[in-house]
């Protein structure tokens, strides 16, 4: 075992990117934010644009209870995201907006929701979060927009699932009387036991 399998040594610059991954998101796991930090801090020198971690850097941040640190974190992180073609983490988003509703910072908190839904048209929780947002700075249109927008996004997900739903309890009936036709009926063994 090498140095760096231990538990909070970051100190070998050898590290690698996987190896501090590793232990950034085992620290995590055990919820050790000190460490996540620590390892994040270290991923981060190394790849300044990992969004990853820094994400993992703001939420240890916030875990820890170091609101500042944390909101700056995330803000970098969708710097980040303005720059890249993939998004960013939906929970990069979240979290920033969850801050800046905390410290009653609502216009913030609404800016980062409405990057949110550009950045996730089809989330129901994008939209209904900015809803509340908006209702906080009282921005009555944009509060109720959004929740008309997050309520179709909501009946559209549960049509699907319903159809989908139908869909194999109907594909099921067929198989059966398809067995039926050909001769075979239920399958008798079902439950019982040798």
């Amino acid at each position: 075992m090498n140095d760096m399998t231990k538990p909070g040594n970051t100190s070998d610059t050898s590290a690698t990117i996987a190896e501090l991954t590793a232990l950034a998101r085992a620290a995590r796991r055990e919820k050790r934010w000190a460490e996540v930090e620590q390892h994040a801090a270290a991923l981060i020198e190394r790849e300044p644009d990992n969004a990853h971690a820094l994400g993992w850097l703001a939420e240890a941040h916030e875990k820890q209870g170091h609101d500042k640190k944390a909101i700056a974190s995330y803000e970098r992180a969708l710097d980040l995201d303005a720059r890249r073609h993939e998004p960013v983490a939906r929970s990069i988003f979240q979290r920033l907006g969850n801050l800046y509703n905390r410290a009653g910072r609502f216009d913030d908190c609404k800016r980062v929701y409405a990057r949110y839904t550009e950045r996730y048209p089809e989330s129901s929780d994008a939209w209904t979060r900015l809803s509340r947002a908006a209702r906080k700075t009282g921005d009555a249109e944009l509060c109720e927009s959004a929740l008309i927008q997050a309520e179709g996004i909501r009946v559209e997900r549960e049509y699907r699932q319903e159809r989908e739903r139908a869909r194999g309890e109907r594909l099921l009936e067929l198989y059966e009387a398809r067995l039926a036709e050909l001769g075979y009926g239920p399958d008798e063994t079902a439950g019982s036991e040798e």
